[in-house]
């Protein structure tokens, strides 16, 4: 049962030209019948009618199917209602182009969820409008008849508890038409018929309830004591019963003229010759040949007025009805995906306008110019970090900071340096630098829990790592972080004088060229027992940090580097976020160092690469132009399809999936296709030595292109590309299906 309380309907709400295309409606329709919805053009029955059937959302009131109420338009559960009781047979057949009748009539049963016996299912829904021997025809290729009673089929294929037929008949010929209120009025005994028309013998003949609205109201509603005949004679039927006959026999040749009395005013020569017959008509009268393809058609019979107690169809619900539904996918998105590759086939050997071309293109610029400049614009916290991630800067000065009681130490000590590893390889002696850049912390190591000798370094293994990467240390034999102990470590103004030598100038000045003097730093004579700094321990806590022992830290020079105006006090926090946090609460600012360097670091390498960054912009401005007029031009060609796929109850989600697989397609085979091109060629690039050697040369990195790096490139281009392709598919499936379709046909 269907029943509606108070249903409103607005176009234009809240404007001066609102116009009420329901207004207030409440009606209580039974299961069975064929209810007639009457009315002038605008009185609002093709309106009511697609709110009934939620293709068309409404203002207020309640719609009421079988217990279930809607009190507002969802198209979620409208079209799971649509697709799984409601039929609907439309004025302009709304049959997907690209499908044959066959298929047509398998996607609503798809939807409903109807999965078992698909084909007996549409043979007989066929048969019952005489169609079953054009299921492989697609819609173009059938006449407009022919297409309407494939409506019909689709709409009873899954046997609805309601049908909905909006003009039916309004672009059918009289025989057609008779044959489609036929079937309706057969399908009204099993299941609720509303159809909207403007032809009153057609109501007075087959409606049980006619209801009449104007200005979206009901002006009258009442069961109908209309006409129980229907004189309703095909202009494409002849009824050859009530022509006058002569038949006419000669040498094995019988002819049957029929006419209406008058003279037939035409003249037939016939010739038989060679097995094969030459017929020529003279007249001046307008001559039709038929045959089984004919619109027109002979019939034997004489013409009878009918009579609406006449049973022309018969419908056997039990090959109808299904045991049960399951959900299944209604669209074959295969079949979608290989039409965008024969489009791709296609158009590979044209030059100009081909879009696909272009999105190649831009894509391989795109990489790269990522390539060529990420170099100088990624921060790598590995290799770049210049202070152990306990280390940071409050905006006080160091009483201020020494009466707060923080957790740690402060830093008074300036604490970056030039490190140099000593290498004794006779007769030669090698030098390299340990770290990149040679900047590394330097920290007394009872800041960790370490305890060492003066003279005596620890080294994290970090340090050691990043000698690795940049080839300093594999450069002079060393791969294994255990074959640093035991050598010598000069680090500036620390391991030579004139900072830390303790003899008399003039002792100096007398040593400086003997090369016998000694090269440990001592404070007297008694303690010049160590010949150099020496690595005797290697620490694995993954911090760029040389540890040295608390009197040689004590040597070092004062702190000066500026991270805020005013005054700068270095601490090292056992707990950084608690720390910055206690300080914010006191009114302090403060900042981790390797947070400040990194984004000092990003502020140089953007302004200083402006000019390549704003082409990288251009050329993936180029790839987005690219990717949205291709496959916008895709979905408005395909427009009145995905309306009519709407329309028929396939689902927002669905039709979403559909587009964003084709966008997909097209990207695999563009964008996606020129970087892996370019991916490949620059990875090849990267480890080629000679490359390699060129980069030392110039002191520059000419390419950079890490793996996760090649993976942000196809990330954004996907990201960008994808979201721009479905800005037009998102904006068209914001309507109601009602909407689509009005848009399409205006």
């Amino acid at each position: 049962m269907l029943k509606v309380d108070n249903l409103y309907k607005y176009y234009n709400s809240n404007k001066s030209n609102e116009v009420k295309a329901v207004d207030g409606i409440s009606l209580e329709l039974p299961e069975k019948g064929l209810i007639v919805l009457l009315g002038r053009s605008g009185c609002g029955k093709s309106t009511l009618l697609n709110v009934l059937g939620g293709l068309d959302d409404f203002n207020d009131g309640v719609i009421q199917i079988d217990g279930e109420k809607f009190n507002k338009y969802t198209p979620k559960a409208f079209d799971e209602l649509r697709n799984k009781k409601i039929g609907y047979v439309f004025q302009n057949y709304n049959l997907v182009p690209d499908m044959t009748v066959k298929e047509n009539l398998k996607i609503s049963l798809d939807l409903s969820g109807i999965v078992d016996d698909q084909q007996s299912r549409i043979d007989y829904a066929l048969s019952l409008v005489g169609m079953q021997k054009y299921q492989n025809r697609l819609p173009n290729t059938l006449s407009g008849g022919q297409q309407q009673r494939v409506g019909i089929a689709r709409a009873i294929v899954k046997y609805p508890e309601i049908l909905l037929a909006d003009e039916p008949t309004g672009n059918l010929d009289d025989t057609n038409t008779v044959a489609v209120m036929q079937i309706l009025k057969a399908l009204s005994k099993s299941c609720l018929v509303i159809m909207v028309t403007h032809e009153e013998n057609l109501a007075d003949f087959y409606a049980d309830r006619i209801i009449r609205l104007s200005d979206g109201k009901i002006v009258s509603d009442e069961l109908n004591q209309g006409t129980k005949t229907l004189d309703h004679k095909a202009k494409d039927v002849i009824y050859l019963g009530d022509l006058e006959r002569k038949d006419i026999s000669e040498n094995g040749l019988d002819v049957e003229l029929y006419g209406d009395g008058k003279d037939v005013g035409a003249k037939i020569q016939i010739v038989s010759q060679d097995n094969k017959i030459y017929l020529k008509i003279l007249s001046n009268k307008v001559i039709n040949v038929v045959d089984d393809d004919s619109s027109i058609k002979f019939t034997d019979e004489h013409y009878t007025v009918q009579e609406n107690n006449q049973d022309v169809l018969e419908l056997n619900v039990d090959k109808l009805k299904a045991s049960e539904r399951k959900k299944k996918s209604s669209l074959d998105h295969k079949t979608t995906c290989k039409k965008i590759f024969d489009e791709y086939v296609q158009t590979r050997g044209q030059r100009k306008k081909n879009r696909f071309r272009t999105l190649f293109i831009s894509a391989i610029f795109f990489v790269l110019l990522i390539g060529v400049n990420a170099g100088s614009l990624v921060y790598d916290p590995f290799t770049s970090s210049p202070a152990d991630s306990h280390v940071i800067c409050i905006n006080a000065n160091k009483e201020t900071v020494e009466g707060l009681n923080l957790d740690g130490r402060i830093l008074d000590k300036n604490i970056q340096y030039g490190v140099q590893l000593s290498i004794d390889r006779s007769p030669f002696d090698a030098s390299v630098e340990i770290c990149y850049a040679a900047n590394s912390i330097v920290l007394p190591a009872s800041i960790v829990g370490k305890e060492l000798n003066q003279g005596e370094i620890a080294i994290d293994k970090r340090l050691f790592d990043r000698g690795v990467k940049n080839s300093t240390l594999p450069d002079v034999g060393i791969i294994y972080p255990e074959q640093l102990i035991g050598m010598r470590v000069d680090i500036d103004d620390l391991a030579y004088p004139p900072v830390f030598w303790d003899f008399p100038q003039e002792e100096q000045n007398d040593n400086e060229n003997d090369p016998n003097k000694p090269t440990a730093y001592a404070l007297d004579a008694q303690t010049a027992t160590i010949p150099f700094l020496k690595v005797v321990e290697i620490i694995d806590r993954n911090e760029p940090v040389i540890y040295i022992s608390d009197q040689d830290y004590s040597k070092l020079g004062d702190f000066n580097e500026k991270v805020y105006s005013g005054d700068n006090t270095f601490f090292y926090a056992k707990e950084v976020n608690k720390t910055i946090k206690t300080l914010k609460n006191k009114g302090i600012k403060a900042v981790s160092y390797n947070k400040y360097f990194e984004r000092s670091f990003y502020k140089v390498a953007i302004a200083g690469n402006i000019l390549s960054l704003l082409v990288v912009i251009v050329v993936l401005v180029v790839q987005l132009i690219g990717a949205y007029k291709l496959t916008r031009s895709r979905f408005i060609a395909n427009s009145k399809k995905y309306a009519i796929l709407r329309t028929i109850g396939v689902t927002k989600r669905e039709v979403s999936l559909n587009v964003f697989l084709e966008s997909l397609t097209i990207f695999g085979l563009s964008s996606f296709k020129g970087w892996l091109f370019t991916s490949i060629i620059m990875f090849a690039a990267d480890n080629m030595s000679i490359i390699s050697n060129l980069e030392d040369m110039l002191g520059l990195q000419l390419i950079y292109y890490p793996v996760w790096l090649a993976f942000l490139s196809l990330g954004i281009l996907a990201l960008f590309s994808l979201t721009i392709s479905l800005l037009t598919p998102i904006s068209y499936l914001t309507k109601t299906p009602a909407k689509l379709n009005s848009a399409y046909d205006l």
